[in-house]
């Protein structure tokens, strides 16, 4: 998946509204159905690219993990190591060289109207205001103009925009504009969110208050969320579990449960020796792997 932009997210929803169709099937990985809305199951696979010289590179292998519906988890892990191809896999954008990737059941195998994707850039559309932006992908599924406009204002309001849904994204800053691609990725009421380093363009104090209404307002929709970053700090703060990914070919090396309490206030939890100590521990799992 490209790093954000405005046709990538067109396509996308275009892709989702015509395909995302929900179902059940029987999860062959398993012979047992598995009907837990937002449940993921990843089973040994593995993901061969090709690079425009003709080189065949193995990007991950043997990848097994499973995301409880309403359960927040982060993949951490050396750059290059697979872990957004794993989260693309998920979206139902990239299809695996072996093994299956199941949401509630169901191979992914194309994007569903049930899964969000929020990118590292806002990716939002220049030409639409901040409302009409939230709208996009209602609007594309045929939702009335009331309804539209109802669901976008108060989204608004969630995410402290109150009074500026007719500015456009140039017009904002940076952590607001990010605001509204958190407030854009609600919007479709996903029971899964991908988080491919939503965070990881804002300015060091943005970005800690941005996480904490994030959490919360997680905390309160309980949705499925599978985040990839490089932020071990982020990682911890944010999730249930974290999951460490090996280099290239990517493997799931560990597995760290993180027992903090929630909700959480993240500008303070950073501080407090029980955080230090679990963020040295994943730290100690990875640092081999940047070594290699």
């Amino acid at each position: 998946m490209p790093e954000g932009g405005d046709q990538t997210v067109i396509e996308l929803e275009r892709r989702r509204a015509e395909t995302g169709r929900e179902a059940t099937v029987e999860d062959t990985s398993s012979g047992q159905a598995d009907n837990s809305v937002g449940g993921i199951r990843i089973r040994d696979v593995s993901h061969v690219f090709v690079t425009p010289t003709g080189k065949a590179v193995q990007a991950i292998e043997h990848v097994s993990l499973d995301v409880k519906p309403g359960e927040f988890v982060s993949i951490v892990g050396p750059s290059g190591c697979g872990k957004t191809t794993v989260m693309n896999m998920v979206a139902g954008v990239v299809k695996p060289t072996a093994g299956t990737v199941h949401l509630n059941g169901v191979p992914c195998t194309a994007p569903r109207r049930d899964v969000g994707y929020m990118f590292a850039r806002d990716a939002l559309i220049p030409w639409r205001n901040a409302k009409k932006n939230i709208e996009f992908g209602l609007e594309i599924r045929g939702l009335g103009r009331a309804r539209r406009s109802e669901v976008a204002l108060g989204l608004l309001k969630r995410v402290g925009l109150e009074g500026f849904e007719a500015a456009y994204p140039k017009e904002r800053s940076q952590g607001m504009r990010q605001r509204l691609a958190v407030a854009r990725t609600l919007a479709i009421d996903p029971n899964v969110i991908l988080l491919d380093e939503p965070f990881a363009a804002l300015d060091a104090e943005t970005r800690v208050n941005l996480q904490n209404e994030f959490s919360h307002m997680w905390h309160r929709l309980k949705k499925t969320v599978l985040l990839v970053t490089h932020d071990l700090q982020e990682a911890i703060a944010l999730s249930d579990r974290v999951l460490v990914m090996s280099g290239r070919p990517g493997s799931i090396k560990a597995e760290i449960e993180i027992p903090f309490a929630r909700p959480r206030n993240i500008a303070d939890l950073r501080f407090t020796d029980d955080f230090q100590h679990l963020a040295e521990r994943v730290w100690r799992k990875l640092k081999d792997e940047f070594k290699a």
